[in-house]
């Protein structure tokens, strides 16, 4: 037997169930029709015949009727590291929290498509956008200077252009200073960073890196990775930076590098930590797996989610928000036995 679909409940169905006009329910369920006036009790009944029915109203038809949508467009890159999608999670709670639901676009290395998703949520009438932003398509300075003509909006992590878009700072380079100190209490005086592509976020990192290690080193310098794949580049780096320098301490990217690192220094007899530490980024789970565990740096996702939603929400009830009141996250280090 065909399952039925269930039918698609609308105001005109709760009203001739409640026995008031259609008018009395859009006013109970969506707050139009402000001159209409709806006793406690009349309002009670609307809302209990909705519930019993499982009302769902048209999110569309709100928004082009110029109500509220109560969604929320948020922008993050198809390929992002794992912790964006993290950071995307805590977001979505937040929002759940508090009323709101999302609608996510995606994309990868094309700006025009980023452009083209901001204007998709205009047309679907979303309240607010929270764009994540990162260094991964061909016209990122571009993209992110399109983000100015759709407000309100803000970014998750400071834009590389002078937007005038309101943001959740993540102060990128407090990891890697707190991964140096940490290191220097250790008695690690030969350090280096291993880093891919020097986009706006790496380069952070590696001005906090230079900025602990200056005067309180031997030798610090930054490797910079042939490629995203720790298989490939971490040999190489092995060879041509680790090893020639007699490193003793090793900041890297992400855990993931960090772990590829790890197999390559055990296998060939190098301790860890006692001979190199190593250092990772992204708190990733499998990291407290590791044999010895991977001491690591954490972004604090649950905070810049909470703080982007407490942004955007201050912008949308109209209150005055300048450069003074962007919110700043430092993450944290999450110290275990690879250090």
């Amino acid at each position: 037997m065909m399952n039925k679909t269930k039918p698609h409940i609308r105001m005109i169905d709760i009203a001739r169930e409640a026995g008031v006009s259609r008018a009395v329910v859009t006013k109970v369920l969506s707050g139009a029709g402000s001159s209409i006036r709806v006793s406690a009790e009349t309002a009670a009944m609307v809302r209990s015949i909705a519930e019993r029915l499982d009302y769902r109203p048209n999110i569309l038809a709100s928004a082009l009727g110029g109500r509220s949508s109560h969604i929320i467009g948020v922008h993050i890159d198809s390929m992002a590291p794992q912790t964006y999608f993290r950071t995307l999670a805590m977001t979505e709670y937040e929002l759940t929290k508090r009323g709101y639901r999302i609608m996510i676009a995606v994309s990868h290395e094309d700006g025009r498509s980023v452009i083209e998703s901001l204007q998709v949520f205009q047309q679907y009438g979303v309240e607010g956008v929270i764009f994540m932003c990162d260094d991964y398509t061909d016209r990122a300075e571009e993209s992110q200077r399109e983000l100015a003509r759709h407000q309100p909006v803000i970014c998750i992590g400071r834009p590389r252009v002078d937007i005038q878009v309101p943001y959740v700072n993540i102060d990128w380079g407090a990891g890697a200073e707190q991964a140096v100190r940490h290191l220097l209490a250790r008695g690690k005086r030969r350090l280096g960073i291993l880093l891919t592509q020097l986009e706006y976020a790496l380069g952070c990192r590696l001005a906090g890196f230079r900025r602990a290690a200056a005067g309180n080193t031997e030798f610090c310098d930054c490797w910079h990775l042939s490629s995203l794949d720790g298989g490939i580049s971490i040999p190489e780096a092995m060879e041509r930076f680790v090893l020639p320098n007699r490193l003793d301490g090793l900041v890297m990217q992400n855990d993931i590098h960090a772990a590829f690192m790890m197999r390559e220094l055990l296998r060939r007899g190098i301790r860890i930590p006692d001979e190199i530490a190593i250092v990772g980024h992204d708190n990733l789970e499998f990291g407290a797996g590791l044999y010895p565990s991977l001491t690591t740096i954490s972004e604090n996702h649950d905070q810049i989610g909470r703080k982007a939603v407490e942004l955007l929400l201050k912008i949308l009830k109209k209150e005055v928000v300048g450069p003074a009141d962007y919110p700043s996250v430092a993450p944290s280090l999450i110290i275990r036995e690879s250090t």
